[in-house]
């Protein structure tokens, strides 16, 4: 009968041996499904996040090179052709992978029709100014170019055919040029600098012809002159701020204003 009540006492303590195991297993169990669970949630977010880092790069590399273009375009419409291919070029190889670049030097190389004629060259035995501001031109069609020539009693302004050379103008001398400008339809052409009387001038000049049509004179430098095709506005502006507005059938300025700063 002892022998029976112990063997009963050892088979009732190994089966709560086994009971408290299996709980601990199952406790460790569900401990380690919820340490996977952890793990997923953990690697989940990290890849997003490297998604979102990834993207995040990929966005500044956009905006950087959409920065670069529109500097480029900038040139482009300033007729510095050779300047924008360099920044691009330059920007290309210290960012390979600013995608945008080649494609932005591809678009440019394919649609400027500059690039068409870089191998023609045209002569003219006087100098053609090209430095400060803007002294040389194409027309909207790209058959023109207009440019300023500047020496002290013979400036002038001259138009040319691209394809032949033809030249189709050369206007009167001035005294000196610096900044040319063009309506919106080409019917005028707008140029800032002296007469032969040495008077400080606007003057407007004829975009078919060559002829003058108009000369605005201050007593302050002028360096800045535009306007539409029609003349009814003509804006000027001079080295102390001042901005005046004309129609040109008007003697009468149509507004006047200083703002103290150089107008460009």
């Amino acid at each position: 009968l002892e022998q029976a009540k112990a063997l009963a006492k050892s088979e009732k303590d190994r089966a709560e041996i086994q009971r408290k195991s299996a709980k601990r297993n199952k406790v460790f169990a569900v401990f380690l499904f919820a340490l996977a669970i952890l793990a997923g949630v953990l690697a989940y977010q990290a890849t997003q996040s490297e998604k979102r880092a990834v993207a995040s790069e990929r966005s500044a590399k956009d905006n950087l090179s959409f920065s670069y273009a529109n500097i480029s375009d900038g040139m482009l419409m300033e007729n510095h052709a050779n300047q924008s291919l360099a920044l691009l070029g330059l920007k290309h190889i210290e960012n390979e992978g600013y995608t945008i670049i080649p494609d932005k030097i591809l678009n440019q190389v394919n649609h400027n029709p500059f690039m068409r004629k870089s191998k023609r060259v045209y002569k003219n035995k006087e100098d053609i100014l090209l430095r400060s501001r803007k002294g040389f031109i194409y027309t909207k069609d790209n058959k023109d170019c207009i440019f300023l020539h500047n020496s002290k009693g013979k400036a002038y302004v001259k138009k040319l055919r691209i394809e032949s050379g033809q030249e189709i103008f050369k206007t009167k001398f001035f005294d000196y040029v610096d900044e040319l400008n063009i309506s919106p339809k080409e019917k005028n052409i707008f140029v800032t600098g002296t007469d032969l009387d040495g008077s400080l001038s606007g003057i407007i000049i004829d975009g078919l012809t060559g002829s003058l049509i108009k000369k605005y004179s201050d007593e302050e430098t002028i360096t800045a002159i535009s306007g539409n095709d029609d003349l009814s506005r003509v804006i000027i502006g001079n080295y102390e701020g001042q901005i005046t507005i004309y129609n040109i059938q008007i003697e009468k300025p149509l507004y006047k204003n200083n703002f103290n700063n150089k107008i460009h």
